[in-house]
């Protein structure tokens, strides 16, 4: 997709930390290039927070970031679908290591 480019806030708008949207673009890269073992997920882009800098800081437009997003999420999706290691990374329930845990625990 090329590296997005993000313009800064207007003068009286707060903007994203520079760091923090940048940081997790590379992380999309990776995840679109198949090149990282945590890929970023359709859930992670749709919760992706950032810290806001005041309007003089360094900072991303928030609009600008958000449609970046948006628009990236389908890819995401598409690349996620892709890697079986992605389905096998989900967390599975752990079987209770006591008898009182299974007990409680056990299916109904």
């Amino acid at each position: 997709m090329g590296e997005p480019v993000f313009g800064a806030p207007r003068l009286v708008r707060r903007g994203y930390d520079t760091r923090q949207v940048n940081a997790f673009v590379v992380r999309i890269d990776a995840t679109l290039r198949g090149a990282t073992d945590a890929p970023v997920t359709a859930r992670d882009l749709a919760t992706a927070s950032f810290l806001r800098v005041t309007p003089l800081g360094q900072g991303y437009a928030c609009d600008e970031v958000d449609a970046y997003l948006s628009e990236v999420s389908s890819s995401v999706i598409r690349a996620n679908a892709a890697r079986p290691a992605a389905l096998a990374a989900i967390p599975q329930p752990r079987e209770p290591r006591t008898w009182l845990g299974r007990l409680v625990h056990r299916p109904h």
